[in-house]
């Protein structure tokens, strides 16, 4: 292996890396998107719920 060969793999490494952290965090943020929008409507259902029975 040549000295360029190695840092390309360091390279491609490193940048493979840092798509993966960068997936995972931008996964969980989806996720926090996704449980607002999960306790949102339910919080308007609890309410709407509450108001039909006073």
């Amino acid at each position: 292996m040549t000295k360029q060969h190695k840092i390309g793999l360091v390279k491609v490494l490193g940048t493979t890396t840092v798509v993966l952290a960068f997936i995972n965090e931008s996964w969980t943020l989806v996720e926090k998107v996704l449980s607002l929008f999960n306790i949102v409507p339910n919080y308007l259902t609890c309410t709407n719920e509450t108001n039909m029975a006073t």
